[in-house]
């Protein structure tokens, strides 16, 4: 828009006592008679009243900018605007950003200045606080919402009217369609609270300050933060994340993959014994050429070795432990010999009160306000853990930023290149601090930076126990839920409520996969189901089993869900059904357009119901929450992977039944009327891992390309051949070979071990095409239960 043209609209503007950013994508207006900003779409609608930003000193002044004391100037830009406020007093300006992302969405900066002569300390800066236009739906009212660190992980919740709901990091309201979040956390511990109260819905975007001293002169700036509204509120929390990788300059660890875990791996075998019969070193020695020989060729494996004995001494990090007593620079070479990552375990802010740095170095810890070293129970330390003896690195001391650097360069001299760091959130001490002018956040973002300096770039960085924001930039994988010992909802409920950050900030992990649990297994059908739907969920799969004794059915479960690949999965009936049933995933071309998705119950409470899928928004909503194609296929191709079974569908609609505590895993694939692959055996992603390049030719009516089964073993190729076709003739790596008809429409192609590069495959047919028919799409839910 031109300059004059802005201007002029300003100008009408202020004749309404209302003064407007306009842009081709949005606006964002200040009124001069309230001192309230408003927002609004690009079509003029507003959908925020009584916006106001604040700044909450210690001991609760509160300063708005609807405060009459600031003399506020609205500046107009190309797809921003400014508004300005100085200070008649002469305490605290301010400014705040509104930059416009896309039609449906702008981000929001908010900075103040110290213009006093005197300090201030700083308990909360409210970046934004309005209303919410729009009405809420009691049939459409979840709420997306998280939880502080990792382990608390996200849910999804109803609103209930004049109750406040708070989240951390992030927000998403079903109706009045909204979603938001902070773009980075390195500067304050971000929350957003949301009330539905008879006016309508009253939100608040904040971030805690932790009392931290903002000096005469100095300046403070909140982290941005995110708006959208009118879209669709799931999507837009995609293109939050998106924009939030940019924001932290993220580089996505090139690969998934999954870890074998020593905690889970020797602490749930028995109920009797909590650790390994011979001990941890040499349980761990034991079970590398286990997992060499049973996984070592599904992708590149990791072993993660856990020394969390009581008699550690936390903080010193030495090479020799009482349980490690060759040394972790030795077992790393071990694992690394046998072509495993290796990886360690240890929880970075952690100092035992027997170490040596807690005895040399108080200096270097968090204290109470009374100025006395915070231990134990004064430390936040719950006692069962560990009882009363440990303190923590205060990283807003350069020293202990040294330390924290030191240690993690450490590791990885010692050959780890896979590092899981817990119990992190201490790190981010809330009452006093070494340098008072930093908050929690910024005193723990301190430790993080050090800790990858220390690492490097080429080291694999698992957050547990941490905070979600200040880790986005830093972290390669996050874990999403608590311990979930291989079958607590809460790891699956998290992995959904926090899908749009996995393959975009970092990668989710879920934690665990552990078949047998204290000598017992939960059967086969349970452990389909939670190893199905994590890898649908395109996350790392962390395993806790020992493979000597583990019974063959188990292993080949391992062994087809393994590697996992580098795709996101949704979780496609988010906002639909209560828990969520189907994790979907778009997968790309595997000769036609390919959707993986599974139906998994594992709380035996759907027993006897059905679920009607829409197989047109199943394909969907893989793919995109909001893009849906006018046409869809007249046919659909259903190919049932664990249960090896064909369904053709006409139409979007089938009812399945639900499978109690058990789960269906389905390659989805368009009719195209002449022979095409439905799926493999050996790999859930039923032809992305195992084949490449298969090429239909009309004449001589070939179908061809190349495969190797998953780790090079044996592996069955699934085809459908249309009504009046017939395979006349095929080869496998040159050889004549005769496929099986296994049922009406379905040809089985027998794929022997491959060692090397994948063999070429060719089957002939006769008989003529059909045309691919279409239809028109048919929109509504993915899934209802009946």
């Amino acid at each position: 828009m031109r300059k004059q043209n802005v201007n002029l609209i300003t100008g009408l503007a202020m004749m309404f006592n209302m003064i407007w950013s306009v842009s081709a994508l949005g606006a964002m207006s200040w009124d001069p008679e309230t001192r309230k900003m408003a927002f609004a779409s690009a079509e003029g609608k507003v959908w925020l009243r009584d916006g106001v930003a604040q700044v909450v000193l210690t001991g609760g002044t509160v300063i708005a900018t609807s405060d009459p004391r600031f003399k506020v100037t609205f500046a107009v830009l190309k797809e921003s605007a400014v508004l300005s406020g100085k200070d008649e007093q002469k305490a605290l300006d301010w400014e705040l950003r509104a930059v416009t992302v896309d039609p449906l969405s702008v981000r929001v900066e908010w900075k103040v200045w110290n213009v006093s002569a005197q300090a201030m300390k700083l308990e909360r800066l409210t970046v934004l606080s309005g209303r919410l236009e729009g009405q809420v739906d009691p049939d459409k009212n979840r709420v997306l919402v998280s939880g502080l660190h990792s382990w608390a992980g996200g849910n999804v919740v109803r609103l209930i009217p004049e109750k406040k709901m708070t989240s951390h990091y992030t927000l998403a309201l079903q109706s009045p369609a909204f979603a938001a979040g902070f773009l980075s956390g390195r500067h304050n511990l971000d929350t957003f609270e949301v009330t539905q109260n008879k006016t309508g819905l009253e939100l608040a975007a904040a971030g805690a300050c932790n009392q931290c001293v903002l000096p005469a002169g100095a300046t403070r700036s909140a982290d941005p933060l995110f708006l959208s509204y009118g879209g669709h509120p799931l999507r837009q929390m995609e293109v939050f994340a998106d924009l939030a990788a940019r924001e932290n300059g993220v580089q996505l660890w090139p690969e998934n993959f999954a870890t074998w875990c020593s905690w889970y791996a020797g602490w749930m075998r028995q109920e009797s014994i909590f650790e390994f019969k011979d001990g941890l070193e040499q349980g761990v020695e034991d079970n590398i050429p286990l997992v060499s020989e049973s996984l070592g060729t599904r992708g590149t494996p990791s072993m993660r070795v856990v020394d969390d004995s009581n008699e550690m001494p936390y903080g010193d990090w030495d090479n020799k432990t009482l349980a490690i007593g060759g040394g972790f620079k030795r077992q790393a070479q071990l694992i690394n010999d046998a072509g495993i990552r290796a990886g360690v375990w240890y929880p970075p802010y952690w100092v035992s009160t027997k170490s040596r740095l807690f005895q040399e170095h108080p200096e270097l810890l968090c204290r109470n306000e009374d100025g006395q070293v915070a231990v134990g129970k004064k430390a936040g330390i719950p006692e069962y853990m560990y009882g009363n003896a440990l303190a923590f690195l205060d990283t807003s001391n350069p020293a202990a930023e040294r330390e924290m650097e030191r240690t993690a360069r450490a590791w990885r001299e010692r050959g780890f290149w896979y590092v899981m760091t817990d119990f992190m959130y201490w790190g981010a001490w809330q009452q006093k601090r070494f340098d008072p002018t930093l908050t929690a956040m910024e005193t723990y973002s301190r430790g993080l930076e050090a800790m990858r300096r220390g690492y490097g770039k080429d080291a694999y960085w698992l957050h547990c126990g941490a905070l979600l924001g200040p880790a986005m930039g830093l972290c390669d994988g996050m874990r999403i839920s608590g311990d979930s010992h291989g079958g607590e909802m809460f790891s699956y409920e998290s992995a959904g409520a926090r899908w749009f950050y996995n393959w975009r900030v970092w990668i989710n992990d879920p934690d665990a996969i552990v078949c047998r649990r204290y000598g017992e297994t939960k059967g086969v059908e349970w452990n389909r189901c939670w190893m199905s739907w994590m890898a649908l969920a395109g996350n790392v799969l962390t395993y806790g089993d020992t493979f000597d004794d583990l019974p063959a059915e188990f292993v080949d479960l391992y062994r087809k869900v393994l590697p996992p690949l580098p795709i996101a999965g949704r979780p496609l009936d988010l906002w639909e059904n209560d828990p969520f049933l189907l994790w979907g995933m778009d997968v790309g071309n595997t000769d036609g357009p390919t959707t993986l998705f599974g139906i998994f119950e594992f709380q035996a409470k759907q027993e006897g119901k059905k679920i009607k899928l829409n197989l047109d928004e199943v394909a969907a909503r893989s793919h995109s929450w909001d893009q849906k194609p006018a046409e869809a296929p007249a046919t659909w191709l259903l190919w049932d992977f664990w249960g090896q079974k064909l369904t053709r569908v006409n139409g979007a609609a089938l009812s399945v039944a639900i499978p109690s505590q058990s789960c269906k895993v389905y390659s989805l694939r368009p009719d195209l009327g002449r022979p095409q692959l439905l799926g493999t055996r050996g790999h859930f992603s039923q032809g992305k891992l195992e084949t490449q390049n298969i090429t239909w030719k009309q004449k001589p009516g070939s179908l061809s390309g190349r495969v190797r089964g998953n780790g090079g073993d044996p592996t069955t190729l699934f085809f459908h051949v249309p009504e009046g076709m017939t395979c006349k003739a095929a080869t496998l790596g040159f050889d004549h070979v005769v496929p099986k008809v296994v049922e009406s429409g379905v040809l089985a192609l027998e794929v022997p071990s491959v060692e090397d590069e994948p063999i070429v495959f060719e089957l002939l047919f006769t008989g003529a095409p059909q045309k691919s028919a279409m239809r028109p799409f048919v929109p509504g839910q993915v899934g209802e239960v009946k």
